[in-house]
């Protein structure tokens, strides 16, 4: 039996192991990090750990394969239920273009690959012919829809492949769509002050460190959406997080902390005299945001799947030949969503019995 000091030791080693690393903390949740400490243990002292080369090649090349079975278990769902062929589009820090494939069903979806299409003129011929090869791997009978972005080549690949596949549908992306229609909500006219006025706040607000902290301390320790600069529909989260967050922000802007403060008396500052309206002159801009912040919005998976190119892709690792990375993001990626499927199955299941 091991006393309380030995494991303390061995923890220490694993923390300095995970700090200097840059190893986020809460990869010690996975599964898989809990398989591996086992069968360390059980092939006791003397155990080399994989070299560079080792991780780099030949055990990719078997976890790869490993990965290949889990097809498998999709395979028959998409045989089943039939399968979406979801495709997106992403550059990467070199500028090489990458284009994903990946096919949605109950059973989950599924990473195929990504190609590098940096050398390709992206016309509709060229993308549709791309999706065609994927569609005619998997088998054409299966297929039910393609999903994409709305993009014009897309369209018109779109359009192209339901020629040749009459069986076929091409859907746009449902996100994408509302994110185009959220933009032109958003410019009109009973709407567009009203929000100007919300990244105003949210800007004013995140600009100034007493300010914050005083807000965050109101909220408490809660954070407001703030608009980003390509995704309208964070527009109307940030209106439904000043919302939900009303009264605290009313409380700090008639605060102590607000009225003895300089930025209160600063031309910025006097701007926030609207605050104490802003919950009663804007009841349609409330409704529009309410509802369509609680749609359920299916998008397709890739653009999930792009925070997995982010984060095996970073700076220091952007020289990744392009086939160690699409075997990186495959295991990575469906590992990943195979486990989330178990889990969700299994509380599905342990809700029942209860």
């Amino acid at each position: 039996m091991r006393t309380k000091e030995e494991r303390d030791a061995v923890n220490l080693e694993w923390a300095r192991f995970f700090y200097e690393c840059g190893i986020p903390l809460n990869a010690v949740n996975s599964r898989q990090f809990e398989i591996a400490i086992e069968a360390t243990t059980q092939y006791s002292s003397g155990y080399k750990p994989p070299t560079y080369h080792e991780l780099r090649e030949p055990l990719l090349e078997k976890v790869v394969k490993e990965t290949d079975d889990l097809r498998k278990r999709h395979e028959d769902a998409w045989k089943q239920y039939g399968y979406t062929l979801m495709s997106d589009g992403w550059t990467d820090r070199r500028g090489h273009h990458l284009i994903n494939f990946l096919v949605n069903s109950p059973e989950g979806t599924f990473f195929l690959e990504s190609i590098d299409a940096s050398s390709e003129v992206h016309d509709q011929v060229m993308l549709a012919n791309l999706l065609e090869k994927r569609i005619s791997d998997i088998g054409v009978d299966k297929v039910v829809q393609v999903v994409t972005d709305n993009g014009a080549n897309y369209k018109a690949a779109g359009k192209l492949l339901m020629e040749r596949f009459p069986t076929l549908y091409w859907t746009s992306c449902a996100a994408y769509c509302l994110d185009l229609m959220l933009e032109d909500i958003g410019k009109l006219k009973s709407f567009k002050k009203p929000i100007s006025r919300a990244r105003h706040v949210t800007t004013f607000i995140y600009r100034h460190g007493r300010l914050l902290s005083a807000m965050r301390e109101k909220t408490c320790g809660r954070d407001l959406m703030r608009p980003a600069a390509t995704r309208f529909a964070t527009t109307f989260l940030t209106l439904q997080s000043l919302h939900k967050h009303i009264d605290a922000l009313r409380y700090l802007f008639t605060s102590d902390d607000w009225t003895s403060c300089k930025l209160a008396k600063t031309e910025a500052g006097k701007k926030f005299d609207w605050w104490r309206a802003y919950g009663g002159r804007s009841i349609d801009l409330q409704r529009v945001a309410k509802r369509i912040v609680s749609l359920c919005a299916s998008s397709s998976g890739c653009e999930h799947n792009w925070s997995t190119f982010e984060f095996i892709h970073t700076k220091k690792r952007n020289r990744l030949e392009h086939k160690r990375l699409n075997d990186l993001i495959y295991v990575a990626y469906n590992r990943k969503m195979t486990s989330r499927f178990k889990n969700a199955v299994r509380k599905r299941v342990k809700a029942m019995i209860l």
